[in-house]
């Protein structure tokens, strides 16, 4: 038995997990060794084990490591795949059955808009922030030969590089092909689509109501249904009732979130046409960094 950090890492039976995910998708795919990290901090734990900061080959890498084995396996044969700009970057299959990826100096969208308050943004980023999870969704929708569904999209899964002009979407265990099998109730309630709670017959519309509830938080920098129990959220979304819109925003912004939001998922739009109504909406400014502390049109 092994140990990193409180977690414990068990010896399991089943073949080696590099040879495995190798076989099964046909990637090449890099092994990394214990003897090429050197670990520099903690980043955080959750339920799915922790995350920590560490160097491989001078550059900072972060490793997430995993309490169950089949949690591991879902997110390495997600995630390896994908190749998307506003996608998180897989680098290799770790030491101790972890997952190697880019790391964010920054932290969360998550972080911006509810911990660092005293750090302003202007509505360029609000919008360009959302239209790059709009792209990365749309990406995961129009995937051969079947589109596939995040179904976890919030502030915390959007990780910010470059000064915060850009945004990557992480944390793929939840991803899923539309028309396979699906749990219901899967997902962060207070982003959850109505269908989600009530069927598992659901498509990759769920991805764009809870885009729409991140677009609303981006907007008003206020954490959707606070002090609301989960209970509370889910009687309150499946009779129809939803965050109130944003004062003094576009009307076309408004006429989006209502469509996007919509209980029948085939009225919302996709996560295609929603990328380009932004477009051409909004001439998105990403020269700003977020970190300057602009006073201009910041929220």
């Amino acid at each position: 038995m092994a140990r990193f950090g409180h977690i414990e890492s068990y010896e399991y039976n089943e073949p080696d997990l590099f040879d495995s995910v190798k076989s099964d998708t046909g990637s090449m795919v890099v092994k990394i060794t214990e003897n090429q990290l050197r670990c520099l901090e903690s980043c955080g734990s959750g339920s799915y084990g922790m995350v920590k900061k560490e160097l491989l080959n001078g550059k900072a890498v972060a490793v997430k490591y995993f309490h169950s084995r089949i949690c591991l396996l879902d997110e390495i044969q997600n995630l390896i795949s994908l190749s998307h700009p506003n996608i998180i970057k897989f680098i290799g299959i770790g030491p101790e059955e972890s997952l190697v990826m880019e790391y964010s100096e920054i932290g969360s969208l998550h972080q911006i808009l509810h911990v660092q308050i005293d750090v302003h943004y202007s509505l360029d980023h609000a919008i360009g922030w959302c239209l790059q999870a709009a792209s990365a969704l749309a990406y995961l929708h129009s995937l051969k030969p079947r589109p596939m569904m995040h179904r976890d999209l919030k502030p915390a899964n959007l990780l910010l590089f470059d000064g915060g002009r850009t945004v990557k979407l992480c944390d793929f265990g939840t991803l899923r092909r539309v028309g396979g099998q699906v749990s219901y109730g899967l997902g962060t309630v207070a982003y959850m689509a109505p269908e989600v709670f009530q069927t598992t017959d659901y498509t990759e519309k769920c991805d764009v109501y809870s885009w729409t509830v991140l677009l609303w938080e981006v907007i008003t920098r206020q954490e959707p249904y606070k002090g609301m129990e989960s209970a509370q959220i889910m009687f309150s979304v499946c009779n129809g009732k939803r965050l109130p819109l944003p004062d003094g925003a576009d009307p076309v912004l408004l006429k989006l979130m209502s469509l996007a939001w919509h209980d029948n998922p085939t009225v919302r739009p996709s996560m295609r046409k929603v990328e380009s109504i932004l477009q051409d909406l909004f001439k998105i400014d990403y020269d700003t960094e977020i970190l300057s502390y602009s006073n201009s049109q910041s929220l």
